[in-house]
């Protein structure tokens, strides 16, 4: 519920003639939310339920609306999302309690504005007037919040870009080293060697030059590794073996297309 609060000492910047759709919000909660921003916007507030947009997406009230404010429904996330995606309006949703994962995805979506339902009337409209402006709204404590689970996100991905980085450096015949060796766990090298048409020597070259590119140690390691990223060594040999087909299909076009010019040289060479 939101906390009463005394604007005569600070200024609040609301645009005017603006059009404000509250979406899925509780229809008490839209009567007070109503009474608290009458005396402040020239504008009407407009309420719609989910099923509304549900129904009758390309709805008038949809289309007009310069802010969308939303109440967050976990049971909703995908009809919002499609309403984020169809219309471009500044965005601002209210919570009850954090979804820091959900404030995230909404973020990547295109909202804008975050507000706690238990947070003062000053802090409201300081919300949607920022909002509204098509700037970003987000309070002290959710902010350092978020910030926190980004600067996480952001270790990870430059962790798998590492992990990229050092897979890429792989030669193909590397590649399919790692493949055969993780293939066939408990299998000696001489097995392994024998399968790939290599000598014990080229192979375990092969062998201390994935170890020293992937920061590994042995094959247990290597074991350890390719079964954490199988997904990726599976794409990897899926896309070799492609160029490694579409390389033959190339060298049998060039020879079909040219039969004869192939047939004098062969001539020529008996």
């Amino acid at each position: 519920m939101l906390m009463n609060a005394n604007h005569s000492d600070k200024e609040i910047d609301l645009a005017s003639n603006k059009n404000i759709l509250v979406l899925g919000i509780n229809k008490v909660y839209f009567s007070l939310l109503s009474i608290y921003l009458k005396n402040y916007l020239s504008a009407e507030l407009v309420y719609a339920s989910y099923d509304e947009f549900r129904i009758h997406p390309e709805k008038e009230c949809f289309k007009n609306a310069d802010l969308i404010i939303f109440e967050f429904d976990q049971n909703e996330t995908d009809l919002v999302a499609n309403l984020i995606s169809m219309y471009k309006k500044n965005f601002l949703v209210f919570f009850k309690e954090r979804h820091i994962e959900a404030i995230n995805h909404w973020i990547e979506l295109g909202v804008k504005g975050f507000f706690n339902e238990n947070r003062s009337l000053d802090h409201l409209l300081e919300a949607v007037a920022t909002v509204q402006s098509g700037k970003y709204y987000i309070s002290h404590e959710d902010s350092e919040i978020v910030f926190k689970n980004l600067e996480a996100r952001t270790t990870k991905f430059k962790q798998s870009l590492s992990l990229m980085t050092a897979i890429n450096t792989l030669t193909k015949k590397e590649v399919a080293v790692v493949h055969a060796i993780a293939s066939n766990e408990g299998s000696l090298l001489k097995n392994v060697s024998e399968k790939m048409f290599l000598s014990d020597h080229t192979l375990r070259n092969h062998l201390q030059s994935i170890y020293k590119k992937l920061n590994i140690r042995n094959r247990i390691d290597l074991y350890i590794f390719y079964q954490k990223n199988e997904a990726i060594f599976t794409e990897i040999i899926a896309s070799n073996a492609l160029s490694k087909s579409e390389k033959l299909r190339n060298v049998q076009s060039r020879f079909s297309s040219e039969p004869n010019r192939y047939s004098e040289k062969l001539s020529a060479q008996s």
